[in-house]
């Protein structure tokens, strides 16, 4: 990207819990950051910003809700949990999008959230949310 380009569409086209799919409004803000690349791996950053609550095996939950196959689930729904109303009233299944729109401010994405803010960039909830998506097999 040259000086003064705008930065470059982040997305899957449903960008919005719930969207419509024209991805015109993101929750979180407008993915200026996302570009920059974290110094960290998505593995290292899930084990030090998130597996004190967030377990990633189905076996069990922790603080948070377990994370194992999280991409594709519907939103605010996971057995043997019960999610905050406003994930709940969101339409949609997680996505690698969604979820790193979610890590980078859960306020925005999900007004009443339980879970609060992060201290993470979106750089880096991207990282998390594709090392979580690699995960899926698991």
């Amino acid at each position: 990207m040259e000086d003064g380009d705008p930065p470059a569409e982040v997305g899957d086209g449903d960008a919005t819990p719930g969207g419509d799919g024209d991805g015109d409004a993101t929750p979180g803000g407008d993915g200026g950051d996302m570009d920059e690349t974290p110094t960290a791996s998505g593995a290292e950053l899930h084990a030090t910003h998130c597996a004190a609550c967030h377990r990633l095996s189905v076996e069990e939950h922790g603080v948070g809700p377990h994370l194992a196959g999280l991409i594709g689930r519907p939103i605010g729904e996971v057995e043997g949990w019960s999610a905050s109303q406003s994930l709940r009233s969101l339409d949609g299944v997680w996505t690698a999008e969604r979820l790193a729109q979610f890590l980078a401010d859960p306020q925005a994405f999900a007004p009443g959230a339980a879970m609060g803010a992060t201290g993470i960039t979106e750089a880096e909830a991207r990282a998390i949310a594709d090392y979580i998506a690699g995960l899926r097999g698991e």
